[in-house]
């Protein structure tokens, strides 16, 4: 499946995958290969990304989701990839 993750400042993830698992406001969805027709409203949370070959975490705010099964598109208030996160900066945020 084909994945775009966008947020008013960048388009953080274009790619093909297997799957993705997702916080919505009904509880976490898994988005698999001809999925039905689903439009649902986001939660701010992790993404659980995989692939063929791997598996990688995006943290999100909240936002919509639209599938058709073949397509995922994903638009969020922010989007961080796991290698973006600064350890440092969260915990003096947390603090």
């Amino acid at each position: 499946m084909k994945l775009q993750i966008a947020t008013p400042k960048k388009l953080a993830i274009d790619m093909e995958v297997e799957s993705i698992t997702i916080p919505s406001a009904d509880g976490e969805l898994t988005i698999l290969p001809k999925h039905a027709n689903l439009l649902s409203l986001l939660t701010e949370g992790i993404i659980t990304i995989r692939t063929e070959k791997q598996e990688q975490f995006m943290a999100i705010g909240g936002g919509y989701l639209e599938t058709d099964g073949k397509t995922i598109h994903i638009l969020v208030s922010r989007a961080y990839n796991q290698d973006e996160i600064d350890e440092q900066m969260t915990k003096r945020a947390i603090d």
